[in-house]
């Protein structure tokens, strides 16, 4: 198989997995459109009526929401395909916003998983993640540790670099996670990867993110803080009402549950090279 990849904007977590995608699959990266079988643009529209015989992958970096980038895609030789991080983008996309240019699939980048170590550290610390909350709702969280007196650290999105997270990481128990709505939600999954379990406060509309209530007022598609998840990786709860029981149930079953093996099944590069192939071969059914 020969890829080009249209050399525009794409998340640099995304283009690592790509990476990784395309030396697992041995796929040639070839320089233009006409050399290529797939031709993947993540960000920019292209005149993919002028290559019926080619196969498109778009986004998921055109906009949040359809844009004119995204509706100027012309579907008529049914040979491409716009891919968006996990489902509930793809039900906003489609089952709220109506697009049907091309069709609209769930496709999650891998981690590597393998290069992710799991610490040897004393896990001693408590993690406590902070992206686009309101102020009382860490409160809530942090009152709750003080009550118990536990020591932890706070980390607020946009306000620490990757060495600091690593660092803490390194020597975590768990995370309790109070973040907003995620496409696919990389910083999370990483932690998953290193074995870490968490307690997610999640959300379910778009409108939970502080600061965005007016932009996000009439968006009502359901979302979620961990479109990847299951029972190993921790618990989730949705209202301060929840909190204090989940934290107990949380911290009763710290030790059974296994975030890593979660990780490694579902995104792992072994995992999404699979998916991206059907992926590929599923353009035009």
């Amino acid at each position: 198989m020969k890829l080009f990849l249209n050399p525009t904007s794409i998340h640099h977590s995304n283009r690592a997995g790509l990476n990784h995608m395309v030396k697992y699959l041995n796929i040639d990266m070839v320089n233009n459109i006409g050399d290529a079988d797939v031709v993947y643009s993540p960000s920019q529209p292209l005149p993919i009526h002028n290559y019926p015989y080619k196969k498109f992958i778009f986004g998921p970096h055109f906009s949040v929401f359809p844009n004119q980038l995204a509706l100027s895609l012309n579907g008529v030789h049914n040979n491409a395909v716009y891919i968006q991080p996990s489902q509930p983008s793809v039900d906003t996309w489609v089952g709220e916003f109506g697009f049907k240019n091309i069709p609209v699939r769930a496709f999650p980048f891998p981690l590597n998983i393998d290069g992710i170590e799991v610490s040897n550290n004393i896990k001693d610390k408590v993690l406590v993640y902070h992206k686009y909350r309101k102020p009382e709702e860490l409160k809530m969280v942090l009152d709750l540790l003080n009550a118990n007196n536990i020591t932890y650290e706070v980390i607020t999105y946009g306000k620490y670099n990757e060495g600091d997270y690593q660092r803490i990481l390194d020597s975590c128990k768990y995370v309790i996670w109070v973040g907003c709505h995620e496409s696919q939600g990389f910083a999370l999954e990483s932690v998953l990867a290193k074995n870490i379990p968490i307690l997610v406060w999640s959300v379910k509309l778009r409108v939970q993110q502080a600061g965005w209530e007016k932009e996000y007022a009439n968006v009502k598609s359901e979302v979620t803080s961990v479109p990847y998840w299951d029972e190993r990786c921790g618990e989730k709860f949705y209202t301060g009402d929840e909190l204090e029981n989940s934290f107990n149930t949380f911290i009763s079953k710290l030790d059974s549950y296994k975030p890593r093996e979660f990780t490694k099944e579902v995104l792992s590069i072994e995992v999404c090279s699979k998916n991206l192939l059907e992926l590929i071969e599923n353009i035009g059914k």
